[in-house]
C-alpha cells in the first residue's frame, strides 16, 4: 500500500473493519509486475511510471458469472488483464466517478466509469485496492473522489443507450 494513507480514512469511519484487516501492511504489486518487461512497455507508451496495487480479482461479468481476472492500478489507469496479462480494459483514472462498497466486512467493491459500464469485483485486498484507487485519482486529479459506504449500492453492469 502507497505510504501516509490510512484504510479508515477511505471510509470516514462508516465501514465495519475486520480486525485482522486493521494491521495488515500493503505490499501494492503482489504479482510482481513492475519486473515484467511487457508490463513496463506498455506503461511508457501511456506515460505511467508507478504500479501502485497489482493482484488477482475476480471481476462479476453482467451475466453474474465470475471471472479471474489481473487487476493493475498505475498512477494513470486501472487495467482488467487476464491470465496472460492480456489488457481487456484500460480505465483512465480521470473517468473513475467513485468507488462503492457495503458497510460490512465483506470483499465486494464496485468502480463506477463516467459513460462506461461499471466494475464488480471481490478481492481479499479490497481496502488496499480503495486506497491506491483514491491515491491515484487524487495525484493525478487533485481531486478527492468519493466513496459511497451502503447497503444499498447501484451497478451498471452494461452500458446504459446513449453513453
Amino acid at each position: 500500500m502507497p505510504r501516509n494513507v490510512n484504510k479508515d480514512d477511505v471510509y470516514g469511519g462508516r465501514k465495519v473493519r475486520r480486525r485482522s484487516s486493521a494491521t495488515k501492511v500493503g505490499l501494492g504489486d503482489y504479482l510482481r509486475l513492475n519486473a515484467d518487461s511487457g508490463i513496463r512497455s506498455l506503461l511508457s507508451q501511456y506515460g505511467e511510471s508507478d504500479i501502485l496495487f497489482a493482484d488477482e480479482v475476480l471481476k462479476i461479468n453482467r451475466k453474474h458469472k465470475s471471472q479471474l481476472r489481473r487487476l493493475m492500478i498505475t498512477d494513470g489507469a486501472v487495467y482488467n488483464m487476464d491470465q496472460s496479462l492480456k489488457v481487456k480494459r484500460r480505465i483512465p483514472l480521470d473517468h473513475v466517478t467513485g468507488v462503492s462498497v457495503s458497510s460490512l466486512d465483506d470483499n465486494t467493491f464496485i468502480l463506477h466509469v463516467r459513460g462506461e459500464h461499471d466494475y464488480l469485483m471481490v478481492s481479499s485486498r479490497k481496502s488496499e485496492v480503495c486506497v491506491c484507487i483514491c491515491q491515484g485519482y487524487g495525484r493525478l486529479t487533485g481531486g478527492v473522489l468519493p466513496v459511497s459506504v451502503t447497503n444499498s449500492i447501484t451497478c451498471r453492469l452494461k452500458r446504459a443507450p446513449g453513453d
